[in-house]
């Protein structure tokens, strides 16, 4: 019996979704547990002081170790907004939301020393603070300076997998590399337009001339999106024994200047039996290690 040729495509595409919902399963899987794991920390050295009332010592110790933490996440605030004009009109905002509640963002801390002179208490501590949580707290309070004046940024990653029927990347609704990036640059403040939003909206043959590193072609299809910053990059994964090798190469234009402004590549191995959560991971990895690198890239470049 002939299998007929729509019902050869029909497998395929079947096959296909299947694929990507597995993969998109699985980024999101080690997305969440790589956040949980690994959050982006501040350390913070920092004193406290507190008053000694009839002598006692374990209250006067409590009262400076809180106020310690409190002054350490003020610090982290305060490097945040301080060019921020008319700041002044955030204080009841701030101290309701995120000073009342310092707690909540502190992972840890070590009691470096301590001093009673009289009858005060003075102690140093070094804080472990969750940066991000602080950063996504005050965008939510509408603070502006940490959106960087809603500044573009056009993000691209062709990526590779070599485990799917499609012809191009493009084709598939994620990139694993590409999503990794595009949260760290929205968690640092900028407005991100990747494939979910350009799909269809540009063209193939020109994007690819762009990702091989014809600048001109950069620049022109930046136009309609009305960006600031352009990221576009190559990712590709390799099976090796016992695991998976993935690398990442990106670039970052200034629209403006119309010049390439930085560049960065990474290669990542994952030791793991298992072919899908290998590419995944190692993909992850490489781009966990680029993305911090392009916000440093694109904050010196607006700055300037």
């Amino acid at each position: 019996m002939k299998i007929q040729k729509s019902e050869v495509r029909s497998q395929k595409s079947d096959f296909l979704s299947s694929l990507i919902c597995f993969l998109f399963s699985v980024f999101c899987l080690l997305s969440s547990d790589t956040e949980a794991a690994k959050p982006r920390l501040s350390t913070v050295v920092v004193e406290g002081t507190s008053s000694v009332t009839d002598g006692d010592l374990t209250l006067a110790k409590d009262i400076a170790i809180k106020n310690a933490k409190r002054s350490a996440v003020e610090d982290i605030v305060a490097n945040f907004i301080k060019e921020i004009e008319g700041v002044e009109i955030y204080k009841e905002s701030l101290e309701e939301n995120i000073y009342n509640n310092y707690e909540n963002f502190i992972q840890s801390y070590k009691i470096l020393g301590d001093i009673q002179d009289k009858d005060t208490y003075s102690i140093t501590i070094e804080v472990n603070i969750f940066e991000d949580s602080i950063k996504k707290r005050l965008l939510s309070l509408g603070i502006a300076s940490i959106k960087h004046d809603n500044r573009k940024i056009l993000l691209i990653i062709d990526e590779k997998t070599n485990i799917s029927l499609a012809e191009d990347s493009f084709l598939f609704p994620f990139s694993i590399s590409e999503d990794a990036i595009s949260k760290m640059l929205r968690d640092a403040g900028f407005e991100v337009i990747n494939r979910s939003f350009v799909r269809n909206k540009i063209d193939l043959k020109d994007l690819k001339q762009a990702i091989t590193g014809d600048g001109k072609i950069v620049y022109s299809i930046t136009k309609p999106f009305n960006a600031d910053i352009v990221i576009l990059g190559i990712a590709g994964v390799k099976a090796e024994t016992g695991g998976v090798k993935a690398e990442l190469n990106t670039k970052v234009y200034s629209v403006k200047k119309e010049a390439l402004i930085g560049e960065r590549n990474e290669i990542t191995n994952v030791l793991t039996t298992d072919k899908a959560i290998g590419i995944a991971q190692s993909l992850r990895n490489a781009a966990d290690k680029v993305a911090p690198v392009l916000v440093d890239f694109i904050k010196k470049e607006l700055e300037g």
